[in-house]
């Protein structure tokens, strides 16, 4: 087994070389004095005679980036995984896709996706405002960070800080188009878990619209229908059909704020 202080005492030769440790790790040193760690093992069957197993090599890292403990624990790892029939050398690929695609598909990304998707369902100038609205109130605080990396609990403590500043109708819209609620699903896109997260009962209740005071209306009484549906059976239409028109000429009356 090697130490740290074989590690470091290896020279560069005129041709490579390996020192080997264990259990199937070794160091190759290179004729340029590069020192890196490397496993050989076997798994599935060989391209050329699928009657013998593959040869492969995993590379740990360089030395003494990664210490010779740390080989050994990537090594484990490795092993590990070969005992559960998966290659090392594909789950790290798999790895390494996984966090680029992490890295590219940020928040603001994400947002972008949806919000191409759904606008051609909008009329402009909602478009308009849904997207400013992100801008002004999300995508500097999360935009460039990594979907993956975003959990519920800080989009909430996000949509509280809008909420403090009074904007408490935007900040309930913010989470309608975050989390998912009809046709409002942001998370959904980069995260479905987020989307079924549901922010709503950590923000106040929404500010109640402002009533009209409504209207009395003095014109059109119980008499007065009676009277104009008699008038309009005249023209030959039915007593039901002759008071719905009735009842629509009032409710247009109310409406306008006609006496």
């Amino acid at each position: 087994m090697l130490t740290d202080a074989k590690v470091k005492a290896a020279r560069p030769r005129e041709t490579a070389y390996k020192l080997a440790d264990s259990n199937q790790l070794y160091l190759h040193v290179s004729p340029a004095g590069g020192k890196h760690w490397r496993m050989n093992y076997t798994y599935g069957r060989s391209a050329k005679n699928p009657h013998t197993p593959a040869q492969k090599t995993l590379t740990f890292g360089p030395y003494p980036a990664v210490t010779l403990v740390e080989a050994r624990r990537r090594r484990d790892e490795a092993k590990a995984m070969l005992l559960e029939g998966r290659d090392p050398a594909t789950e790290r690929r798999i790895a390494a896709k996984s966090k680029a695609s992490a890295t590219v598909n940020t928040f603001r990304s994400v947002a972008q996706t949806w919000f191409d998707k759904k606008k051609g369902t909008w009329v402009q100038r909602h478009a308009d405002k849904v997207w400013e609205s992100l801008e002004e109130n999300v995508f500097d605080a999360i935009g460039a960070l990594p979907i993956t990396s975003i959990d519920a609990p800080r989009l909430l403590d996000l949509l509280t800080l809008v909420e403090n500043r009074g904007a408490v109708e935007t900040a309930h819209r913010l989470r309608q188009r975050i989390f998912g609620e009809e046709d409002h699903e942001v998370a959904d896109t980069g995260r479905p878990d987020l989307a079924r997260a549901d922010g709503s009962g950590q923000l106040h209740g929404k500010p109640r619209a402002s009533q009209m005071p409504r209207r009395r209306l003095s014109g059109m009484r119980t008499r007065g229908r009676k009277q104009f549906a008699s008038a309009l059976s005249v023209w030959g239409l039915s007593e039901r059909v002759a008071r719905r028109c009735a009842k629509c000429v009032r409710r247009s009356r109310l409406a306008t704020g006609l006496r």
